[in-house]
């Protein structure tokens, strides 16, 4: 399906076409559209880093959320996190995703935030779902406090 849509755009272009694509799609309850999207993005090219990389896959992550599909939520937020090392988004999303469903490690998804992004602490403590677990703000605290976060 990409050979519809590669004009032989580097790597950072292709990616950008899906983050706006992303965007353009971000209100629309067309399941088609979205799908040809995530298929789109699926096959890209590679290597799946950068910042475009870990935009589109997170935003793919929330709408599978949105609607429910677990699975291909926790795998789009997986391969965004790991897009990039700078942006703690799909971290953060994921460490909600955990203490939601009450499954894996969300501490170490919130640690993976924090070290990618130091501000990513205040939002943490500011925000009404993490506050519900005082113990894993504390423990975010004291191991950027003891220089554990590595």
């Amino acid at each position: 399906m990409r050979e519809l849509f590669d004009t032989g755009a580097p790597h950072f272009r292709w990616w950008y076409l899906m983050r706006q694509a992303d965007y353009n799609l971000q209100y629309s309850d067309n399941a088609e559209k979205w799908e040809t999207v995530i298929a789109l993005a699926r096959d890209g090219p590679e290597p799946f880093e950068g910042f475009e990389v870990a935009y589109a896959f997170h935003t793919f992550a929330r709408r599978k959320l949105a609607e429910r599909d677990y699975e291909a939520a926790v795998e789009f937020a997986t391969l965004s996190a790991r897009a990039d090392e700078s942006w703690p988004e799909s971290d953060l999303l994921l460490a909600w995703y955990e203490l939601d469903v009450g499954d894996g490690d969300a501490f170490e998804h919130l640690r993976r935030a924090v070290r990618k992004d130091q501000g990513a602490l205040a939002r943490i403590a500011d925000d009404p779902a993490f506050q519900r677990h005082p113990d894993l703000i504390e423990r975010l605290k004291e191991t950027l406090r003891y220089g554990l976060m590595h």
